[in-house]
This record gives structure tokens, C-alpha cells and sequence, in this order.
């Protein structure tokens, strides 16, 4: 499971990344709880996943301070110039990274706790 993917989209490759801060961008952006969008995002694929695809990379833009220089308008355009557009493995492999993310926030059907991440600061005393 990772939360991290790079593809060439936009004539370069570019690195998506999502976590807490832009999975909440992206359902502030469509004004929509988690629920809501998940259904938006198989009702209409064709708006929903430009968006998502803007979110991580802007996001991993910022990370490493790098300008942001597109828009989800870009990254609509660019999703044409793959065969099966929405549908793509390369593009796949962007919403598996996002759905990684969700999974790694939210508890399983099972019921299961989310993965606890170890920490890197070290207790003194």
C-alpha cells in the first residue's frame, strides 16, 4: 500500500501523494463529505478524477516547494492523451495511491483500527 505514485502526464513525470491535508482540499473543493464524493466519484469519473489528480500533485508540489504552475483544467486536457482516459493503468495507479490513503485513515469493514505509525521521536528519561 503506498500513497505515493509517479506517471508522465503534462509532457513530464509527476509525483502525486495524498494524506490527510489535501484529502480534505479535495472534499472542500466539491463541498462534499467522504461518502458523498465516493459515490460523485463513480457517478462522474470524468470530473472527479482531473480533481483528484491536481490535489496530490499540488500537494506534493508544495512539499517540496516546487510552483504550482497547472490547474485541474491542465490536468483534464491532459488526461486525454492517454487510451481509456479515466480508465487508464497509469491513471489507476494514481487513484489506488489516493484509495490507499483513505484506507490507511479510515477503519476497515472488519472493523479493524488503522494502521498506527510508528514515531520517530524518541522518549527522554
Amino acid at each position: 500500500m503506498s500513497n505515493f505514485k509517479e506517471i508522465k502526464i503534462g509532457g513530464k513525470l509527476r509525483a502525486f501523494r495524498y494524506g490527510i491535508w489535501n484529502v480534505g482540499e479535495l472534499l472542500a473543493h466539491f463541498d462534499m463529505d467522504i461518502t458523498t464524493f465516493g459515490l460523485h466519484w463513480i457517478k462522474n469519473p470524468f470530473q472527479t478524477v482531473p480533481a483528484i489528480l491536481y490535489y496530490g500533485h499540488k500537494f506534493e508540489c508544495e512539499n517540496r516547494g516546487e510552483e504550482i504552475d497547472f490547474s485541474i483544467q491542465d490536468f483534464a486536457r491532459w488526461l486525454e492523451e492517454f487510451e481509456n482516459t479515466v480508465a487508464n493503468e497509469d491513471i489507476n495507479g494514481v487513484l489506488m495511491a489516493l484509495s490507499d490513503a483513505l484506507k490507511s485513515m479510515f477503519p476497515s469493514a472488519e472493523g479493524d483500527k488503522p494502521k498506527e505509525k510508528k514515531s520517530s521521536i524518541k522518549k527522554v528519561g
